[in-house]
């Protein structure tokens, strides 16, 4: 099998073609997209291109699109860390069959690359699920994008912004007029959003992510 990856970042390229190799995988590697389409142009036997969405220039993006328009017929999967789903929502539309995580193993990868090379989406069953629920159309103002893209109300927002000032939920019921148990569900469901633990990595990650 061989594969043509898209990624700016030398040491993971280098890296995943190392290990990929081991499992009988050969990896021809482009650090833009400029490269990548020369590649494409000039070599005609690639079974799967793999490409990051965080590019210079011309982005992962953009990149599937013209891969596309150039009906060159090979699969297409994002390998990314991003986590906007917007993002991972259009690149599929634009014909990426598609997702794996930068952060699986090496495992978890052949096992997606092997499933799309056998003619499969491939997608997390978790993002498989936030995509499900998405709206149809994507919001403007970035932080209805954000709560929408994990699921989030605008009041489980005053429940995080109040959480991070260090209150806690006792005086956020009070500060919002409900009761405690409404504000602990808030707080679980926040907990679930965001994959984490406590209220120290919940605002940690939300700050991560630009809501806080």
């Amino acid at each position: 099998m061989k594969i043509l990856h898209l990624d700016d970042h030398n040491l993971f390229t280098e890296g995943l073609s190392s290990v990929l190799l081991t499992h009988g995988i050969n990896v021809t590697s482009a650090s833009d997209t400029k490269a990548a389409i020369e590649l494409l142009e000039t070599t005609q036997d690639f079974d799967l291109i793999i490409a990051d969405l965080s590019l210079p220039g011309l982005d992962g993006f953009a990149f599937i699109q013209s891969v596309e328009q150039r009906q060159l017929l090979l699969p297409i999967v994002v390998l990314s860390a991003t986590e906007d789903l917007w993002l991972i929502k259009k690149s599929l539309a634009a014909g990426a069959v598609g997702f794996i995580p930068k952060t699986y193993k090496t495992l978890e990868i052949v096992a997606a690359i092997n499933l799309i090379i056998a003619g499969e989406v491939y997608l997390p069953e978790k993002i498989r699920t936030s995509l499900s629920q998405l709206p149809d159309d994507e919001p403007q103002d970035s932080i209805i994008k954000k709560l929408s893209a994990y699921q989030l109300s605008r009041r489980q927002l005053d429940v995080l912004r109040l959480m991070h000032k260090g209150h806690s939920n006792e005086e956020i019921a009070t500060i919002l007029h409900v009761s405690i148990n409404t504000i602990k569900t808030h707080v679980k469901i926040l907990f679930s959003a965001f994959s984490v633990s406590n209220r120290m990595e919940c605002v940690r990650f939300a700050e991560k992510v630009n809501l806080i």
